[in-house]
């Protein structure tokens, strides 16, 4: 895993600005400026879309589907990602599912 002391130090070159962000996600300066790199919103995602950059900020990986179910929002302490009207939407039906079934997405 890539560390922040190992980025400053110049031993991990730098991304691209281009790579896409979570739905929510705040403008791009901001976002990093507020994100804390503490995997909260990777480790919640149902659907594995979301991963760690070179800057220790969350990106959607190429190839993979968001769900827009709401749940890296919902759990983003620093609000880094906020609910969209699409995201707000997603995690109702999550919190839903979760009190008819229990489980949340299969798990």
């Amino acid at each position: 895993m890539v560390s922040k002391d190992d980025i400053e130090k110049g031993a991990v070159p730098q991304i691209e600005t281009a790579k896409r962000r979570p739905p929510g996600a705040l403008q791009e300066r901001e976002f990093t400026d507020r994100c804390t790199g503490c995997f909260d919103c990777i480790e919640v995602c149902p659907s594995q879309a979301l991963s760690m950059d070179a800057l220790m900020v969350p990106y959607l990986r190429p190839g993979r589907t968001c769900l827009h179910c709401g749940l890296c929002a919902d759990v983003c302490s620093h609000r880094a990602i906020r609910l969209t009207p699409r995201t707000r939407e997603g995690l109702a039906r999550t919190l839903e599912m979760e009190r008819e079934d229990g489980a949340i997405w299969g798990t």
